[in-house]
């Protein structure tokens, strides 16, 4: 077997996509009853509940072709136009999140100085160390006010942290843009203009009629052949001539079996990974362990679209650490699902859903579900004026699962990717790496693939033009 993929989430399944379109021989082994890891959609009483990622960026590439693959292309669905509004609780009120200067003169969320601190950024020349936080790189940049409203509540959406412990490795693309133009506002403005005159379409979000889970599904059915699932990896020995790969589960008859592989690809979850390794290499396994990951909650709430006083017009809300609401239970945001993507919610009904937890409230999931509810309606009253019991709700728990990046990330994956690269042809894929949503998952899978096996030749940046 050419190259072995062990984890079928959305990293392990772009692996597979690029491994596929090259013409190489492939199999994927999972040991959860289906495809997709983290990614899962459910329907109960009329309402769809995404109890991992929700959504897709129109613009992500990798993410792009995975849906070419599946077949769903038709069948997207393209996010409500409100919702590119986003909310943030700061200081006790609820603030529209600026989109243009004209709305920024006209929100009470920055300070009138903090608008002109921020208007100066052009201005600041480039600076900051590889171990400046989120905190410091905004503060340095935009002034310490919107690094309070603005990158803090960011945070929390994101990765569920507080910018104050993650690393700018976090914010990749803003460390970028400072080091390309100068400047995050001129370098953003520069981008979009060259989207414009590609004819790209706007940012949007993407789902589909049943959610995401109706991706990974699909490409359960495209991989069919090369897919194992129920399959639990126990050992990896390196060999002259590759791995053997000790397994067991319901693919190979209920009995340990030995798989050889000439290149391994483990798309599996950080601590999963470094059980792994820590036979071959324990700095490399140290390394992928320390890596801190926090767990999230999320209670989707319905309530009668006439018992909750607020619009609804937008993506969510996010709170600010300055104003936990309410004080003695705090929240990272809501999401207003039923206002994101049509078909989320029964007719008349809407759809919200309380995320909790995080690396601000990380004991918030020793809680029994009843308390989290308690926690998500008071929050939805007090927030969103929502009156009476909810119709309908659910509770979701993941233990730990957003990994926070810390100050140095970047480097401290450089040198596990260099250590583990060292025991053959053998390489890491997964979102603990270099980007936590859907897309940056995938595109590690692509990455991985490009470690063993280098650029594709129709890849832009293998001839030197990206």
């Amino acid at each position: 077997m050419a190259t072995l993929i062990i984890g079928a989430g959305l990293a392990g399944l772009a692996a597979a996509l690029e491994l596929q379109e090259r013409g190489e021989d492939f199999q994927i082994l999972e040991q959860a009853p289906r495809a997709g890891g983290v990614v899962g959609s459910v329907r109960r009483d009329g309402f769809l509940l995404e109890q991992g990622p929700r959504t897709v960026a129109n613009h992500a590439p990798s993410l792009g072709r995975l849906i070419a693959a599946s077949g769903l292309g038709d069948a997207c669905q393209q996010s409500q136009d409100e919702a590119k509004r986003r909310y943030v609780f700061s200081q006790g009120e609820l603030h529209a999140v600026p989109q243009d200067l004209s709305q920024l003169w006209g929100s009470r969320l920055l300070s009138f100085s903090a608008k002109m601190r921020l208007l100066a950024e052009p201005f600041i020349g480039r600076g900051g160390t590889p171990d400046e936080t989120v905190e410091d790189f905004v503060t340095r940049r935009f002034g310490r006010e919107a690094s309070e409203r603005l990158a803090d509540p960011m945070c929390a959406g994101i990765y569920g942290g507080t910018p104050g412990r993650l690393g700018i490795d976090a914010l990749g693309v803003a460390r970028d843009l400072e080091r390309e133009h100068g400047s995050l506002l001129r370098g953003m403005a520069r981008r979009a203009k060259e989207r414009k005159q590609r004819g790209e379409p706007g940012h949007a979000l993407l789902s589909f009629p049943e959610g995401l889970q109706q991706l990974t599904d699909s490409l359960t059915t495209h991989f069919a052949d090369q897919l194992l699932l129920r399959t639990r990896v126990l050992s990896i020995q390196p060999t002259p001539t590759g791995f053997e790969v000790h397994c067991e589960g319901e693919s190979v008859a209920g009995e340990q079996r030995m798989l050889c592989a000439d290149r391994v690809i483990l798309a599996v979850p950080a601590p999963i990974a470094a059980s792994l390794i820590k036979p071959l290499d324990a700095e490399a396994a140290g390394s992928l362990q320390s890596i801190r990951h926090v767990p999230i909650a999320s209670v989707a709430l319905g309530y009668p679209a006439e018992a909750v006083e607020h619009p609804l017009d937008g993506f969510g809300l996010l709170c600010c650490s300055d104003s936990p609401m309410p004080p003695e239970a705090p929240i990272l945001g809501v999401l207003f699902s039923s206002s994101i993507f049509e078909g989320r919610a029964p007719e008349g009904r809407v759809l919200l859903e309380v995320m909790i937890g995080g690396d601000r409230d990380p004991e918030a999931l020793d809680q029994e579900d009843s308390a989290l509810l308690e926690r998500a309606t008071r929050a939805a009253e007090g927030l969103l004026g929502a009156r009476g019991t909810p119709v309908f709700h659910a509770v979701t728990r993941w233990a730990p699962v957003l990994p926070q990046y810390a100050t140095s990330h970047g480097q401290l994956v450089e040198g596990i990717e260099e250590r583990v690269g060292d025991l053959g042809a053998l390489a890491l894929a997964g979102n603990y790496l270099r980007g936590v949503g859907v897309e940056g998952a995938a595109a590690s899978g692509i990455a991985a693939v490009e470690r063993l096996l280098g650029k594709a030749p129709s890849d832009p940046q293998a001839d030197g033009l990206g």
